[in-house]
C-alpha cells in the first residue's frame, strides 16, 4: 500500500494526472491552439507527480512479490 492511498486509487490517480498533459500535447499537435509556458509547467508538474505515484506503486508491488 502506498502511504494512505489504496492500490487501485493510486493507479487511477496516476493515470488521471497524465490526462492534462496529453490533452495539452495533442491539441498543440493537431494545431487547435498554442500552449504557453505557464500551462506547460502546470501540466508537467501534474504529470510528474502522477509518474511518481505510478513508479512508487510498481516498486511497492515488485518489492512485495520479491519478499
Amino acid at each position: 500500500m502506498i502511504g494512505f492511498f489504496p492500490f487501485m486509487h493510486s493507479i487511477i490517480l496516476a493515470f488521471c494526472l497524465q490526462l492534462p498533459m496529453m490533452v495539452d500535447g495533442f491539441t498543440q499537435l493537431w494545431k487547435w491552439r498554442e500552449s504557453n509556458n505557464g500551462l506547460r509547467v502546470v501540466t508537467g508538474c501534474l504529470s510528474g507527480f502522477g509518474q511518481c505515484l505510478l513508479i512508487w506503486y510498481l516498486a511497492d508491488v515488485l518489492f512485495t512479490l520479491l519478499n
